[in-house]
């Protein structure tokens, strides 16, 4: 019998639920405590006070009224002395104890004050004392139900004293309305448990959710110091295979035997560059997801951080017969940022916009400061474009798009995620969209605090564009130049 009421009222929760089910049990009853303080104020005055007017005892109706007020005087107590404080380590102890308490207090006082009061008042005055009854006890349960014992406790003890009063009296006439007031108890204890099994699945909830995560974090942060470990571990063969390469196809020693070892050996230093590059990528993400990056952040010239890495993607897109351009908008003031950080970020998302890009097309750098006093720096090609349905995944880790990569060459899809992260260290944020016919724009947006002067910089500002004025936005720019 106690199995099934335990199990009826409340379900089996592991420590952690029920750790977090107590903290929701403490803020509801603790939220609750001004309203349920007022309606105890007013319904005792209302009471009371009919009492008195209709021929009560005046001694008894000033000591009723005297317990209800203090009822309520410690009910706003209780609030405003837990109202500003954080959330403690731990729940308080014992609260179902407590509650239990109150609300045998709370609700003994209230059926005790119906029975001795029904029998000075008739008529209107039972109708009214019905009505509080059934009231009081439905406010109880309301402001109890996340400790099922006690809005039972409190509502049986309000309702079942004037029940049996009636029962056993010479009021036959409300024999009825007894009646009906069991099966509002009954209705009550159904809802009360309906609300309280609804208060544990959603904290139940909750706890898994947060313990996935939690799970999750772990789990992506031992990748990545497996990733960052490998990575420190592979960097040094492949630096032996890079030297000795090299100095093999500069003939430092001497002259090749065979002219064929040659071409083996530029083809095994290009790889091994390569995989050093891959590996470099999966390191700088690794401690970025690891929070072991940190910024070294220095005033700098956007139009010099562009400019080193429009000198270095010249070349790959070159190769291709790809117009490769900027233009930097005279009013960016000098910027406080980690040079090597941004500029990599840039090179990567630039070497993309290259690779994507067929021979003859056009990239084009572009940087201004926002509507917003943010600072927007904008890669623009005329490439194969992106679908919108994968514009998020691109942006994701290990989010390469299936098929793409094989149109224009093999890559491991690190170069984006890695920009992302790095500007997202400087609290900045990159989105992708298709050109308006064709073609990617990678947007990098800077926020206004990483101005390390106001007004205008000291550093010379120029522009490999023919018109000396800078744009005033992307899009004039882009209708300017004749871009899309």
């Amino acid at each position: 019998m106690r199995r099934w009421v335990s199990l009826w009222l409340s379900p089996p929760l592991n420590k952690a639920e029920e750790r977090e089910l107590n903290f929701e049990r403490m803020e509801l009853l603790h939220g609750s405590e001004p309203l349920a303080a007022a309606i105890y104020s007013i319904n005792s005055i209302i009471i009371v006070s009919y009492l008195y007017m209709s021929g009560g005892n005046g001694l008894v109706s000033v000591m009723w009224l005297a317990c209800f007020q203090y009822q309520a005087f410690m009910l706003l107590k209780n609030w405003y002395r837990h109202r500003n404080k954080a959330r403690p380590k731990n729940p308080p102890k014992r609260l179902h104890i407590r509650a239990l308490t109150n609300a045998i207090i709370g609700g003994g006082a209230w059926g005790l004050f119906f029975v001795t009061s029904f029998n000075n008042t008739s008529g209107v005055g039972h109708l009214l004392l019905s009505m509080l009854v059934i009231g009081t006890s439905a406010g109880g349960i309301t402001m109890l139900f996340s400790i099922p014992v006690a809005a039972a406790s409190y509502a049986l003890l309000t309702l079942v004293p004037p029940l049996i009063y009636v029962l056993f009296s010479d009021f036959t006439e409300y024999i009825y309305v007894s009646l009906i007031t069991v099966v509002f108890i009954f209705y009550l204890l159904i809802s009360m448990r309906n609300s309280y099994l609804s208060l544990v699945k959603t904290v139940c909830l909750r706890v898994g959710f947060e313990e996935l995560a939690k799970s999750e974090h772990a789990a992506n942060n031992a990748k990545s110091m497996f990733l960052a470990s490998m990575s420190h571990e592979l960097r040094t063969p492949l630096n032996a295979i890079i030297g000795y390469s090299q100095i093999i196809n500069e003939k430092v020693f001497g002259k090749i035997a065979i002219p064929q070892y040659e071409e083996y050996i530029l083809d095994i230093n290009r790889s091994g560059e390569k995989l050093l590059g891959l590996v470099d990528q999966i390191l700088d993400l690794s401690l970025i997801e690891t929070r072991q990056t940190k910024l070294e952040p220095e005033p700098v010239s956007m139009l010099n951080i562009i400019q080193s890495t429009h000198n270095i993607v010249e070349n790959k897109a070159r190769a291709k017969d790809i117009d490769i351009s900027y233009d930097v908008d005279k009013s960016i003031p000098l910027l406080y940022l980690d040079v090597k950080k941004i500029r990599q970020a840039l090179i990567n998302l630039a070497f993309n916009a290259v690779k994507f890009t067929p021979e003859g097309g056009k990239v084009v750098i572009y940087a201004t400061q926002g509507d917003q006093n943010d600072y927007i720096i904008q890669i623009k090609d005329t490439g194969c474009g992106i679908a919108k349905k994968d514009l998020d995944k691109i942006l994701t880790t290990y989010g390469q798009l299936d098929g793409l990569s094989t149109q224009v060459g093999q890559g491991a899809g690190f170069g984006i995620p890695v920009a992302r992260a790095l500007v997202e260290l400087h609290g900045g944020k990159i989105k992708l969209k298709r050109g308006q016919y064709k073609g990617t724009i990678a947007t990098i947006s800077l926020p206004k605090d990483v101005v390390q002067f106001s007004g205008n910089s000291s550093v010379s500002i120029v522009h490999n564009s023919d018109d000396e004025k800078a744009p005033e936005t992307a899009d004039t720019y882009i209708q300017k130049a004749k871009f899309y």
